[in-house]
């Protein structure tokens, strides 16, 4: 696990950016349309029960998602990470725009398999400083395995709970994550993921 043990930990610390006053696109950008009968179609995603986003439709290397409406890509997105796509709450008001980001590594770390990632990943964000890691029931993001591990941080002086889902696909490792302010409930950021997930479609 050495090997995913840096290379996961490097991009946890990048997916869990805190997003903060980011500003949002306008209606004229290519990443993001109006979609949600599409969305609807989308396959179910395990262990959760939430109405599919009906916002705008994101597009990433391989996959697309829908997401709530109000969130979209920032017009200034953060110098020096690489995210393949990001989208955020611009109607949130409380300091902290929560959002999403995709990152994908490819190829992915040799050897690593989604059993590996369930096992041990917990432990490995843990000893980079996550807190409250809780590794949960593995969920299907349209017809693939992800792992998925439920975490509390602090970047920069600002606290953040994420949920994280890391699938291995056609030798690619894409860390999908869900970066909310601390008052937001974990029932709500199961609907907010879910409502999201639901709609993810791969290419």
């Amino acid at each position: 696990m050495r090997t995913l043990s840096r290379r996961a930990a490097a991009l946890t610390i990048l997916a869990t950016l805190t997003l903060t006053g980011c500003g949002s696109s306008d209606s004229s950008d290519g990443d993001s349309s109006k979609d949600s009968k599409e969305s609807s179609k989308s396959s179910e995603t395990r262990g959760f029960d939430a109405e599919p986003a009906d916002g705008g439709r994101i597009k990433g290397t391989d996959y697309t998602y829908s997401v709530p409406k109000g969130w979209e890509v920032p017009k200034n997105k953060p110098a020096g990470f690489d995210f393949d796509s990001l989208a955020v709450d611009s109607t949130d008001k409380d300091g902290f725009s929560d959002n999403i980001n995709v990152l994908r590594q490819s190829p992915a770390p040799s050897g690593v398999t989604t059993e590996e990632l369930t096992k041990n990943l917990g432990s490995e964000l843990t000893k980079q400083g996550a807190r409250d890691v809780k590794t949960q029931e593995p969920v299907t993001i349209d017809g693939e395995s992800a792992t998925h591990i439920s975490m509390s941080q602090e970047l920069n002086g600002n606290k953040n709970l994420t949920e994280q889902y890391y699938v291995l696909r056609k030798g690619a490792l894409y860390v999908v994550t869900f970066s909310h302010s601390t008052s937001v409930t974990e029932a709500d950021r199961d609907e907010v993921a879910g409502s999201v997930l639901t709609t993810w479609k791969w290419s």
